[in-house]
């Protein structure tokens, strides 16, 4: 009864029992207790042990849990932090790496969906992330036929709003690719391509998207994109070659800094294509950029040392001339390459430059050997009394060295410029006298530096 009354005594009485065994105990050589607190309580050096094996396994939730539980007893020691350090990163890794093989699996579920009531099935069993829903859009697209004011907004509804989710696109093929190294031609990837091509196919067609489509290249630029074939300015140069008023139109409205990155890749895959062939059937066509100049276009390359000829800018002049022409005074000019302001008329410009005043002088359209409705072509001619004046003279030139050559057999000189390519730019081209020049006459690119 006293022992249920009073539990302060309970406690006291069963110490005092207890000590002379305890001290018993104590003074035993085996010292048979010690297996049993070392099990509850092992030392620093097992407690590592124990650590470095689960580390081994790759157990780090059980590590984790070891770490945790022995730097409660051992705060100071800095083999434990480290260790817990080690320990918390691996384990963040792993949690990361099973998140991104569960993500990559419903990525692909998505893109081996083979029909849309499948897809719809499967999508709505899935998590709505930011690459699910570029991965079930494209599906939808294609499963319904590429048909459908639907299907079509519902791409441009998941087409990249910033430099973030245009990452998150190439970081979910990276992960793909180190899942499975043999990915790199698999479904997934052929999904996020034809993401991009069907966008650019619907913006060439509505310039909404067009602009859209124009925007992210902007942000495309920005993101951690580097190692990726940069998909978009290629696509962006095919619509500008099948659509030039319609992307210059578009690119214009955009601000400065996303203009210029459209102006860039308008044509950064669209090299000049030959417009006819080489002179001999053994020459080849070699496409040059004149960076600073602001001009490309292709040149003969034509076989045999004694006709091989080198095209080279002087100045803001190309000339072409063999490697041991003697250069001295310069060699054949054949394009020079011009400024004007951008809100100042092609015509104007070249009158207040080339025409002196109070000369019977104009500038006129001119039909070119080139025939291209986005270019404008241009000759100086004289008018009134000196054109008859010109007429009667031999062919002398009455406009400057630019004028129009009258009467003879003179070469074939005239202006052109590109508003759709550069509203700063045109050249002067020198023609000849022959069929056609070295270089493409079609050819010619100019581009704002």
């Amino acid at each position: 009864m006293i022992f249920k009354e009073n539990r302060k005594l309970t406690v006291a009485c069963l110490l005092l029992v207890s000590v002379p065994f305890l001290y018993m105990a104590s003074r035993s050589s085996d010292r048979w207790y010690l297996p049993l607190i070392q099990k509850l309580h092992p030392d620093r050096d097992t407690v590592m042990k124990n650590i470095n094996a689960a580390i081994d396994a790759k157990d780090w939730p059980v590590a984790k849990a070891l770490a945790q539980r022995a730097l409660h007893r051992f705060p100071a020691d800095e083999g434990l932090k480290d260790a817990s350090e080690r320990i918390n990163r691996e384990f963040r890794n792993a949690q990361n790496q099973q998140e991104r093989e569960r993500k990559i699996n419903r990525l692909i579920a998505l893109a081996n969906a083979q029909s849309d009531a499948d897809l719809q099935n499967i999508y709505s069993n899935t998590l709505h992330d930011y690459s699910s829903g570029v991965v079930y859009a494209v599906r939808h697209y294609e499963l319904v036929g590429r048909v459908g004011r639907e299907a079509e907004e519902g791409l441009f509804d998941v087409f990249p709003k910033s430099a973030a989710q245009q990452t998150e696109i190439f970081e979910t093929l990276d992960d793909n690719r180190s899942l499975d190294p043999e990915a790199d031609d698999a479904r997934l990837q052929h999904v996020y391509y034809n993401f991009y091509r069907y966008a650019a196919q619907l913006a060439e067609k509505d310039t909404a998207h067009l602009s859209a489509f124009l925007r992210a290249l902007n942000r495309f630029n920005k993101g951690d994109n580097g190692k990726e074939e940069p998909m978009l300015c290629r696509f962006a140069s095919e619509i500008y070659e099948n659509n030039p008023q319609a992307y210059q139109s578009v690119a214009d409205s955009l601000d400065k800094e996303t203009k210029q990155q459209a102006l860039n890749c308008r044509m950064n895959a669209a090299w000049p294509k030959p417009s006819r062939s080489p002179s001999d059937p053994g020459d080849t066509w070699e496409p040059y950029e004149f960076r600073s100049l602001g001009i490309r276009l292709l040149f003969e390359n034509i076989k045999g040392v004694e006709n091989y000829y080198q095209l080279s800018s002087n100045g803001n002049w190309l000339e072409q001339h063999r490697p041991s022409d003697d250069r001295t005074y310069g060699g054949p000019q054949i394009i020079q390459v011009l400024s004007k302001p951008a809100s100042e008329s092609i015509e104007e410009t070249i009158r207040k430059n080339f025409i002196p005043p109070g000369t019977e002088c104009k500038v006129t359209p001119y039909k070119a050997p080139v025939h291209d409705p986005n270019k404008v072509f241009l000759q100086i001619r004289a008018t009134g009394k000196l054109e008859q004046q010109l007429a009667q003279s031999d062919g002398k030139p009455g406009c400057d060295e630019f004028g129009q050559y009258t009467g003879c057999e003179d070469p074939i000189i005239y202006f052109e410029y590109h508003p759709l390519e550069s509203k700063t730019k045109y050249a002067f081209v020198v023609f000849g006298g022959d069929a056609h020049p070295l270089f493409d006459e079609k050819s010619i690119q100019l581009f704002d530096r």
